[in-house]
């Protein structure tokens, strides 16, 4: 991967899955890495991961704000989101109130640029781009936002739109750690209900997610990045579920599920192809059937 000027970089969202490998990759590169968390104990098990990354604690957004205002760094990297869009409870809210936080910092801020985190919920299966539940409505919202605000302060703010993300020592509720989980049990345990099986996902790995969003990181910190810009971060693998369960099969380790066939994918059918270009000058390199071999085979 070519030099890139040291920097700083503040991210929301660094104690998650996605944004503690970020934080390893940006370290490893040389940037001078601020991880935004709200409790000790994911910033301890980030700091294990990530060692050299620097926690500062916040509770509320106006602690987000402040912070942001006062410090001297280069960019913004937004993965903070709750913690589920299907949890029952109405995200949106929440997800907008702490966009007008960063796009209030952008306009107060030395920040010069923010990449920020959609989700691919927000295009149906016909490519339109039809937010499908509150969650998609609210990472909607907070990109309209963060590029209007950009837009005022002449800086950078580009979205990147990653599919669904796997890899190893998973700890979110994700229908493939479901799937891993149950397989390497033995198909024991209670059955899993699944949808009628025919919802098309791609699948792509935390690193090569992370990666993809260092590519951006590195192209805003050379100046090589359009004021506004949409990118997809997607994976080698677009998969049914029945595809997927037949991986595990393939492998000699059946999950134990079933399929509704009377059923509907849950939120409607989502389009894994998002119209948007891919990062530039990047490419997944995992497949997905290499990942599951080697989890199920330790």
């Amino acid at each position: 991967m070519p030099s890139i000027p040291q920097g700083t970089i503040v991210v929301t969202g660094a104690t998650g899955y996605l944004g503690s490998h970020l934080c390893r990759i940006l370290s490893r590169y040389g940037y001078r890495v601020l991880a935004l968390a709200r409790n000790r104990q994911s910033a301890a098990r980030l700091v294990r991961f990530a060692p050299h990354t620097e926690v500062v604690l916040v509770k509320r957004p106006s602690e987000i704000s402040d912070f942001l205002n006062s410090a001297q760094v280069d960019g913004l990297v937004h993965l903070a989101s709750p913690n589920s869009a299907t949890d029952g409870h109405n995200v949106e809210p929440e997800i907008v109130e702490l966009a007008r936080t960063i796009a209030g910092s952008v306009l107060n801020s030395s920040l010069r640029f923010v990449v920020s985190a959609g989700t691919w919920w927000q295009w149906n299966d016909l490519g339109e781009e039809v937010p499908l539940n509150d969650y998609a409505n609210g990472k909607s919202m907070q990109q309209l936002l963060i590029e209007e605000a950009v837009s005022q302060a002449n800086k950078n703010s580009i979205t990147v739109i990653p599919n669904d993300i796997y890899g190893p020592v998973d700890w979110r509720s994700k229908l493939i750690n479901h799937l891993l989980a149950s397989a390497l049990s033995g198909g024991t345990g209670k059955a899993l209900k699944l949808t009628d099986g025919t919802q098309q996902i791609n699948l792509i790995h935390v690193e090569d997610a992370a990666t993809g969003i260092f590519r951006v990181i590195e192209r805003c910190m050379n100046a090589y990045e359009a004021p506004i810009a949409t990118y997809r971060l997607c994976g080698q693998d677009t998969l049914s579920i029945r595809e997927i369960v037949a991986t595990f099969e393939k492998l000699g380790h059946r999950p134990n599920v079933f399929f509704d066939d009377l059923g509907k994918p849950f939120g409607g059918r989502m389009n894994p192809n998002v119209p948007v270009p891919p990062v530039p000058g990047w490419q997944s390199k995992y497949r997905f059937e290499a990942f599951l071999q080697q989890e199920l085979t330790k």
